[in-house]
This record gives C-alpha cells, structure tokens and sequence, in this order.
C-alpha cells in the first residue's frame, strides 16, 4: 500500500492583543508503529515562554483521564530549526523557551487503545480515530479560538468528521478549541451511506465486519430512531448528524461497549449481531440534553480539571428515559416491552440498598470521586435518573390533563439554554418544570432528586392508569384493570404519539 502523511493544520486566535496561528501535522504514514506523530506548530506566540496543556477529561465521561501518560518523546525547535527547551511544568502541561513569535512542539500521541479507539486514538492497518482531547495540546488561554484540520491519508483511505469541511478534500474546520475536540475523525477504509430526514442529513459510518443484512438492518433502525427523536423535539439543532460505527466482534467485544455523545455526532462502539437501536436513541437524544440543554460547568469547558454539577441525573438518566420513549414511540418496541423495560429498571433500583443512603444530586455531584462515570456511592444516576424522569412526565401529564410532559420542558429549556446562550443552573431544571407545571413543583421535585425517600410510584402512576406490582425481587409495571377512556387515551399517546415511520419523511 502507498502511503501518505496525514496532515491536520488548526488555525487559532488566543489573545485579544495578538493573532496567534496553530497548525497540527499528524504523521500517521506508519499504522505498525500504533503511533500517530505530532507537530504542532505555533505563530504569534508572546512573551518568553508558551504554556500547552492536555485536557485531563473528555466531555461526557465524567472520569481524570491520563491522556498525559500517551504523549512522548517531546522537542521543539524555532523557526530557523534551532533547538528549544522543553520542560514538563505540571501533570499535563509543558512549557516551551520559545523566545519569539513561531515555534514548532513535536510529540507522540500512543494510538494503541482496543475496539478501533474510543476516549483515546487508535492506529491499525486498516483504520484510524483520533479522539480530540487526547492527541491535541492546546496553548494556555487559546480556547475560543478558530480551527482549520487538513489530512493526508494513506492511499484508498477516506476521512469523516462531524466538522464543517474545508476548502481542500479530506480538511475541516471548527470555532473553536471545543468543537475541535468534540468532533473526532475516522480515518481509513470504512463503509459510509446516509439518509436524510426532514431535510436533515444523516451519515452511518462504519469499521469493522457487518453481514450486508445487519448493516440494512442497523440503518433500517437508525432511521426510525432518528426521525422519532426530531419529531419529540420538534426539529434538529443541526443540519447533518454523523454516527461512527465501531462494530466489534464477539472475539473482542469485552474490549468495550458503549457510546460517546457530541453536538453533530456520535462514537458507538458495539458487537455486531444486535440492535443498536437502544444505544443509538441515547446518543442521539445527547444533541439535544447534555450538549445544548447543559449545566454551565458542561459548556464552554475547563479542561484543566474535573467539573461538578448535581445534574447528571438528568443530562445521562433523563436522556435514557427519552431513548426508551424513541423505541416505544419509533415502532421498534411495543407497549408491553416498553413498560417491561422500565419495571425491570424499578426493580434495580429498589433492589440497591444505596437508594437509601445516597441522593441523586450527590450521585451526580460526586461522581468524579469513584472513577466510574454511572455514580457515587452505589447509586447509579443512570438508573434512578431514566426513573425520576419518567415520573417528572407522568406527573406533568396527570396535573395537565395529558395537555403538558415532559417533552415541553425539554423544548423550553432547550429554548434557554442552545449555544451560545449559557447553560442552566443548578436550579434550572426545577424551574423550567415548575414553569410548564403551572406551579411550584419545588417539593416533589427535591423529593425524587434531594432526598433518599422512596420515590412516590403508587401516588404519581395510580392517577395515570398504571400501577406498580412486586413479587420479591421483581416488578410489573401494567395498566391499571379499571382504567377508564380517558386514562387510555393518555397512556397510547405517551407511549405512541410521534410514532415516526421513515416513510412519512
């Protein structure tokens, strides 16, 4: 195979003062070495010395990552070639005796992670990821600054990107350092088709082995997950949405499984031979909750260190409880199979005795303390959060007449909160609910979120139609016997209005 460096060149502003320029070279021409080779090179720099920093997180994954231990082999030089010094001035940051305007930092980035990459870079024969916080240093004060990204790729390779594309083929560019590393690249020879919907442009990008009827089939699956999650929130924010298929297989599918959420697209690492349905309808609700709808701290970031907020609960559970209402309203699960899954859900949470020593707020709050991104203390925010938000819509819908959910409080502070506007507070969710409500809502809601009470099951579905039934361990969560026409009525559209065909686009 012929092969190519891979270029990628970032243009960036940092100061008011003074127009600073930096340009990133990728060196992936070697895929044996598992190594991408960076050059980073730096015009306007002032002063004496120039501080450039790893990020110590990746937005969406509430762990310290130690990016800082895949770098390597560190050198400068200026823009005659001399040699410069380079030393390490903290965990994550090194600081270059540049001495004048330009300089160039030369480094290596380990792109060696399982399952085709995914938190961090991956180089192999056939393929390539470049995960943005872990192989970009940035310079200290530069992150509202403007990107460009140009590739050089290995011949018959291809590149794909939820950035905007440049000028050339296979370039890029971004606002900002943000979207920079929001935004990861593919690189290789994967298999891309897309679909639109709504006017909307919808790219499936896949690496790894597919049979042609499993990939029909995730596609088939992409498009009523899709449509469905534009029609709950009445449009998309975006113009063209890209998912990157990492398909693992069952050899290495221990490797690992899940999803990473950003503004115009998505990373789902998953085994072939399922449905992707459910991890695709988490993901994509993302665009809307956590990546638009966001705490302050979650937008525009600080990547120097954790971030806390008390509601992850709702940026991670709520948006699960929305991928379980994507699948039942899409068609792609019934009535009972969506009730099913959120008494199975029941039964986990009331069956982990933290529920009664942890809140919601703190699982959220503390999570960075346990170095895993689900919760603090054994409660896991996920869980409780996909329930507490079920309640919060069957509640709105009760005290409504069915004429107010859930949905209508995602849309206001979605109104709110849509970059560039700033995130919410810690008490914007509750006031947005209060909002739709017609009242204040302050003591249910720091019941289910403030609080280690039981959550109040029997009191808010009862009025609805549903109930609650346990044997031992296990829950059922079914229509009431004694339902009347009305409770009917508003059941089927809860759980089936915005039933989205493909067809209908």
């Amino acid at each position: 195979m012929k092969t190519f460096v891979v270029v990628l060149s970032v243009a960036l502003v940092l100061f008011a003062d003074a127009q600073v320029r930096t340009e990133y070279t990728v060196d992936a021409s070697q895929p044996a070495s598992r190594r991408f080779r960076i050059e980073m090179r730096v015009y306007g720099a002032e002063g004496e010395s120039t501080t450039l920093s790893i990020p110590a997180w990746c937005p969406g994954w509430y762990i310290i990552q130690r990016y800082e231990q895949g770098l390597s082999n560190f050198s400068a030089n200026d823009a005659n070639g001399e040699a410069l010094s380079v030393t390490q001035s903290g965990l994550r940051s090194w600081r270059v005796a540049n001495k004048s305007e330009t300089f160039t930092l030369t480094y290596d980035v380990a792109a060696r992670e399982l399952g085709y990459g995914f938190f961090k870079c991956y180089l192999g024969p056939a393929s390539g990821f470049i995960n943005g916080p872990s192989a970009f240093l940035y310079v200290d004060g530069g992150l509202n600054a403007p990107s460009e990204v140009k590739l050089r790729l290995p011949q018959d390779w291809a590149s794909v990107s939820g950035m905007a594309p440049g000028e050339t083929p296979n370039s890029y560019r971004a606002v900002n350092y943000d979207e920079l590393v929001d935004c990861p690249i593919e690189i290789g020879l994967f298999r891309l088709e897309s679909f639109i919907i709504d006017g909307v442009r919808f790219e499936m990008c896949v690496t790894g082995s597919l049979t042609p009827e499993q990939r029909a089939e995730w596609r088939r699956e992409l498009e009523f997950v899709s449509k469905t999650a534009m029609q709950i929130m009445g449009g998309a924010p975006f113009r063209r949405y890209l998912y990157i298929i990492h398909a693992i297989g069952p050899a290495d599918f221990a490797n690992f499984y899940g999803g990473l959420e950003h503004m115009n697209s998505t990373v789902l690492n998953f085994s072939v031979g399922h449905s992707i349905a459910g991890l695709a309808a988490h993901e994509l609700f993302h665009a809307w909750n956590v990546k638009r709808i966001r705490p302050k701290v979650l937008g525009p970031f600080d990547y120097s260190k954790e971030v806390r907020t008390e509601n992850l609960w709702f940026a991670e559970g709520v948006t699960e409880y929305y991928a379980r209402l994507i699948l039942s309203r899409s068609g792609l699960e019934t009535e009972e199979q969506f009730l099913s899954g959120l008494a199975a859900d029941i039964a986990e949470l009331q069956n982990n005795r933290a529920r009664s020593r942890v809140t919601l707020a703190d699982s959220s709050l503390k999570v960075w303390e346990t170095g895993d991104s689900s919760g603090f203390g054994g409660l896991n925010y996920y869980n409780k959060g996909m329930i507490v938000g079920f309640l919060m819509d069957v509640k709105l819908r009760t005290l409504s007449d069915n004429k107010k959910s859930l949905d209508d409080v995602m849309k206001l502070l979605m109104q709110r909160h849509n970059p560039p506007k700033p995130g919410y507070d810690e008490d914007g969710i509750l006031k947005a609910y209060s909002e739709i409500a017609g009242q204040d809502m302050a003591s249910f809601y720091n019941k289910l979120i403030r609080s280690t009470d039981e959550l109040p099951y029997d009191e808010v579905l009862k009025p609805f139609g549903l109930e609650l039934v346990r044997s031992g361990r296990a829950y059922q969560l079914k229509r009431m016997a004694d339902l009347n026409e009305r409770q009917s009525l508003h059941i089927v559209d809860w759980a089936k209005n915005a039933n989205a065909r493909p067809d209908d686009r």
